[in-house]
């Protein structure tokens, strides 16, 4: 394990566990006084596992929970649709559309750049939908808001077929 504490505008505490990095903010000074360790309440956020969180509740068929993951302002350009989708609304109304049958995602490939603020992924992946797959690319930008890191931009489409 390893602990890197660093300060920019707040206490961020960053771990790296079994290759996995995990954010915090730190509300709360931990501290060891007479051997014995005093902490307060953090909130984790798990960085890289922000896609996987969106390929989880896809996978439940449930629009509404997919709809969450969403900036109340986010932009939608999803794979099966001709519209751009502004808002949780019409997001929503996207997701209530695709999920009538069962839906799969696997990832394949990923890309990711962050901020401090900001987390960027995109790349392949595969939509598997009524034992067809369709072969897809994607762009997600997360914001970070106070409660959590939300989509505040989606981008996906079919791959173009071989020219």
């Amino acid at each position: 394990m390893r602990y890197v504490i660093s300060y920019n505008r707040q206490w961020v505490l960053v771990c790296e566990i079994m290759g996995k990095f995990i954010h915090t903010e730190i509300s709360i000074i931990v501290i060891y006084f007479n051997n014995h360790l005093l902490t307060l309440k953090t909130k984790f956020k798990i960085m890289n596992d922000l896609l996987k969180i969106w390929v989880k509740k896809i996978s439940t068929n449930d629009a509404n929970k997919v709809a969450e993951l969403y900036h109340d302002e986010g932009l939608l350009l999803g794979t099966f649709s001709k519209i751009e989708r502004h808002g949780k609304e019409l997001i929503l109304d996207y997701f209530e559309n695709l999920l009538t049958s069962k839906v799969d995602v696997e990832i394949v490939t990923q890309n990711i750049h962050k901020t401090d603020s900001y987390y960027v992924n995109s790349g392949f992946y595969n939509f598997i939908l009524k034992n067809k797959i369709i072969k897809a690319r994607f762009s997600f930008v997360f914001i970070k808001t106070r409660e959590s890191w939300k989509i505040i931009s989606h981008h996906s489409s079919v791959l173009p077929e071989d020219i």
